[in-house]
C-alpha cells in the first residue's frame, strides 16, 4: 500500500525491516510442514520477492532495492530450489532408515553364522560383507543429510569468489500487472552494489522462440542465425535474440572475460553461447560462459569441493525401459496423459555413445563407471549417488521430452516444469 500511495521511501524501509522474517520462517517451517502447505508458503514468498523485483524495476538507481533483489534471488535459488529440496528428500527417507536397520541386523546375523563355520567352507562371506558395507553407507548418508543444518549464504560473500574482470548474472522473473518480465541482477568483484537490469517480457521472447518445429535445423536457424538480425516477425519488429537478451547486458560486461549466469523460465531454452554478435561471431567467441543453478554455487562447500576434486565419472546409457504395469497405465489414461509416456523405445546408439565417451574419459585420466542394461535403473543411479561417491562428471544418454505449453504459463510457474528425461525401469 505504501508503494501504491507514492510513499516509496517508507515502502523500501519496510521491506528492509521485514526481509529476514519470511526467509527465517521458511527455513523453520520446511522441517514440519506437509508438501502442500510448503508449496503454499513458497507461493506466498514468490509473490513477496517478485514484488521487490517489480519495485526495483521502477527505481533502478536505488541501491537498497538492488541489494534486496540480490539477496532474495540468492535465497530463492540456493535454498528453496536447491537445499530445501535436498532437505525434504532426506526427511522423506526417515521412514526407510528403520527398514534398512532391520535389513542390516538380518545380514549381521547371517555373517555371524557364516563366521562360525570353517574358513574353507565359507561361501557367502564376501557377498555379505559387501552388502553390509553398502547398507551401512546408505544409512550413514541419510542420517548425515538429515542432521545437517544449512548455513545462511551471505550474498555479499559471493562477489569475493568472482575473479577480477568477471561478471555474475542472476536472471529473475516477476509480474507487473498482467505481464511477466525478465531481469538480470549483475555483480562483479569490484562493484559496491548489484545492478538490476530489465531485459524483456516473456511474451516477446515467446514470440521469437515459439514452439520447437519439426525441422530442428530450421528452428535453430530462426533463433540464432545472424542473418535473422532485424527480421520483422509478426507483432515483433526488429527484435532478434541479441536485441532481446544480450544488448541490455553488453555494456556492463568486459569482452574476453568470464561470465557466470543462472537462468530462469524460458531462458533455459536459450543457448547463450550461440547468440550471434556479428555476422561471423557468437558470444562464446568473445566471452567464457559458465551456467550455474545459482551464483551461490561459486562458494564451494565441502560437498561441492569434493566433487570438483573428484577423479570419477558416472556414464549412464543403453537402458532397458520396459512397460509400466496395467494399473499405472489405467491411472494415466484416466488423467488424459499422453500415451507417449507409457512406454519408451530402446535407443541402440546410446550404448555406443557411452562406450566411446567412457573411453575418452579414461584417456583423460578420469575413472569411468558405466551403468547400462539391467544395471541402468533409477535405483542403481540413486545407489551410486548416495553411497559416498563424488562424481565430477555424470553423463546420461536417454529419452528426453518437452510438454506442450500455453504461452508464458508453464515457463513461468516453473523453470523447467515441462521438460524431463525418460525414466528407466521406473514405475
Amino acid at each position: 500500500m505504501l508503494r501504491l500511495n507514492g510513499q516509496k521511501a517508507e515502502a523500501i524501509q519496510l521491506f528492509k525491516s521485514i526481509d529476514v522474517i519470511p526467509k527465517k520462517f521458511i527455513r523453520t517451517a520446511s522441517k514440519y510442514l506437509s508438501e502442500y502447505e510448503l508449496e503454499d508458503l513458497i507461493r506466498i514468498y514468490k509473490d513477496y520477492h517478485e514484488e521487490i523485483y517489480s519495485f526495483n524495476a521502477s527505481k533502478l538507481d536505488n541501491f537498497e532495492l538492488c541489494e534486496l533483489s540480490w539477496s532474495n534471488s540468492v535465497f530463492y535459488k540456493s535454498f528453496i530450489l536447491g537445499k530445501l529440496i535436498q532437505k525434504r528428500q532426506a526427511l522423506d527417507k526417515v521412514d526407510n532408515i528403520q527398514d534398512l536397520r532391520d535389513e542390516l541386523t538380518s545380514y549381521y546375523k547371517q555373517r555371524e553364522s557364516e563366521l562360525r563355520i570353517q574358513e574353507v567352507d565359507r561361501k557367502n562371506i564376501f557377498t555379505l560383507e559387501e552388502t553390509i558395507s553398502r547398507i551401512e553407507s546408505k544409512i550413514s548418508t541419510q542420517l548425515n543429510n538429515l542432521g545437517k543444518e544449512e548455513e545462511d549464504i551471505d550474498p555479499s560473500e559471493i562477489r569475493s569468489y568472482l575473479t577480477e574482470g568477471s561478471t555474475g548474472i542472476e536472471f529473475v522473473q516477476y509480474k507487473n500487472k498482467d505481464s511477466v518480465f525478465y531481469a538480470a541482477i549483475l555483480i562483479n568483484a569490484t562493484s559496491e552494489h548489484p545492478q538490476f537490469i530489465p531485459i524483456c517480457d516473456v511474451h516477446s521472447l515467446y514470440k521469437l522462440i515459439g514452439k520447437p518445429q519439426r525441422k530442428q535445423a530450421d528452428y535453430v536457424s530462426r533463433i540464432y542465425s545472424s542473418n535473422s538480425r532485424g527480421l520483422k516477425l509478426e507483432d515483433l519488429p526488429n527484435k532478434d535474440i541479441r536485441t532481446l537478451l544480450w544488448e541490455p547486458l553488453e555494456k556492463y560486461i568486459n569482452r574476453g572475460s568470464d561470465i557466470y549466469i543462472s537462468l530462469t523460465g524460458l531462458l533455459h531454452r536459450i543457448n547463450f553461447s550461440a547468440i550471434p554478435l556479428e555476422l561471423d561471431t557468437v558470444v562464446s567467441q568473445n566471452y567464457t560462459l559458465h551456467v550455474m543453478n545459482s551464483l551461490s554455487d561459486l562458494i564451494l562447500d565441502e560437498k561441492r569441493l569434493s566433487v570438483s576434486q573428484s577423479n570419477k565419472a558416472l556414464v549412464i546409457g543403453g537402458l532397458e525401459y520396459g512397460t509400466e504395469d496395467q494399473q499405472t497405465l489405467a491411472i494415466r489414461a484416466g488423467s488424459g496423459e499422453s500415451a507417449r509416456f507409457h512406454t519408451w523405445n530402446t535407443i541402440s546408439w546410446t550404448k555406443k555413445e557411452i562406450e566411446q565417451i567412457s573411453q575418452e574419459i579414461i584417456a583423460s585420466g578420469i575413472e569411468s563407471k558405466i551403468l547400462s542394461g539391467k544395471y541402468g535403473t533409477e535405483e542403481g543411479v540413486r545407489e551410486n549417488l548416495s553411497s559416498g561417491n563424488s562424481y565430477r562428471i555424470i553423463h546420461l544418454s536417454s529419452h528426453g521430452f518437452f510438454e506442450e505449453e500455453e504461452e508464458g504459463k508453464a515457463s513461468y510457474t516453473s523453470s523447467l516444469a515441462g521438460s524431463g528425461f525418460g525414466a528407466f525401469q521406473c514405475k
